[in-house]
């Protein structure tokens, strides 16, 4: 998802940083709405914590 994710946005003009809405709901919600929600799928790649890591409890 990250490699799509970074491979579709704007790279320049006043667009940059966005993404172009479209599928059915990115048009309907419109720029802000696919940039919106790219931003939280990105977030999720860099932030997310390792939840499936074993580890041991003393």
């Amino acid at each position: 998802m990250r490699e799509l994710l970074i491979s579709t946005q704007h790279s320049n003009g006043h667009r940059r940083g966005s993404w172009t809405p479209k599928e059915n709901h990115d048009r309907q919600g419109g720029r802000l709405y696919a940039t919106a929600m790219a931003i939280c799928c990105l977030e999720v790649y860099y932030r997310h914590l390792p939840i499936f890591r074993q580890f041991e409890v003393k």
